[in-house]
C-alpha cells in the first residue's frame, strides 16, 4: 500500500534532520519520529476497521455484475 502525503512528510522531515544533531539529538529525532508513525499506523488501522466492509462488498457486487454481464 502507497504512503499517505502524512507520512511522507514525517520521514521527509526525518531525512532533512538525520545526521545533523550528536547522538542524542539523533535518538530525540527518532522517537518523535517513530511517535508520528504510530499515530498514523493508529489512523490506518481505523481507516482499514471502517472501510474492509464496504470495499468487500463493492468487490462482490462487481463480481456478480461481471458474471450477468457474461451471461
Amino acid at each position: 500500500m502507497a504512503l499517505k502525503n502524512d507520512e511522507l512528510h514525517i520521514l521527509n522531515g526525518f531525512g532533512k534532520l538525520l545526521g545533523i544533531n550528536d547522538a542524542g539529538g539523533q535518538i530525540e529525532n527518532i522517537e518523535l519520529t517513530c511517535d508520528k508513525l504510530t499515530v498514523c499506523e493508529n489512523q490506518a488501522i481505523e481507516d482499514e476497521k471502517k472501510f474492509a466492509r464496504l470495499y468487500r462488498a463493492l468487490g462482490i457486487i462487481g463480481g456478480v455484475f461481471t458474471a450477468i454481464l457474461f451471461l
